[in-house]
């Protein structure tokens, strides 16, 4: 999101800093994406250092300032890792967005969203659990036996976000079988 001179002003306010600092801090001062910290490189001959960290946005909403967003919508990256992430995310959500509109109705849209929603993994589960997604939504063998069991299984399950935590090691333990 291009940001308004007023707007930026805003990564000034205090406020601002201690809601950084809040998630540096949970983030244990580490890009979520690299693994790089903030600092000088360990036995560096010269004084060379690593990318500065910085708190990163998934998303923004209309009217709300930088530090009321909560700790879900808020990462740690690096500079370089934050660049790319800006750079590139337009067009991955565009990609992500026709891939579902090919593959789905709304009415599973609507549980794709929901299991995306329901998952409480941490940080570190994240990347394996979309790459698991990304994988069986390309794969058909994949994509029929999770239908199969999400319909088997929907009798007691509220949500597709309860299923696919319910039941991903049992999927993936059938579909790579």
């Amino acid at each position: 999101m291009p940001l308004s001179t007023g707007y930026a002003a805003k990564y000034r306010n205090p406020k601002w800093a201690e809601r950084r600092n809040q998630i540096l801090q949970r983030d244990d001062f580490t890009c979520r994406n690299c693994d790089d910290k903030d600092g000088p490189i360990p036995d560096a001959e010269e004084d060379q250092y690593k990318a500065a960290l910085e708190v990163h946005h998934k998303y923004y909403e209309w009217g709300k300032d930088p530090w009321d967003y909560p700790d879900n919508a808020l990462i740690t990256l690096c500079e370089t890792c934050h660049d790319k992430e800006t750079a590139y995310r337009k067009e991955a959500e565009k990609e992500l967005l026709r891939a579902i509109q090919i593959r789905f109705l709304s009415k599973e849209m609507f549980a794709l969203a929901s299991a995306f929603r329901a998952m409480r993994t941490p940080f570190a589960k994240h990347e394996k659990a979309g790459r698991i997604l990304a994988w069986a939504m390309t794969n058909q063998r994949a994509m029929d036996l999770l239908t199969a069991l999400f319909q088997e299984d929907n009798k007691t399950m509220k949500t597709m976000g309860e299923f696919l935590d319910g039941y991903f090691e049992k999927w993936m333990d059938q579909a790579c079988g």
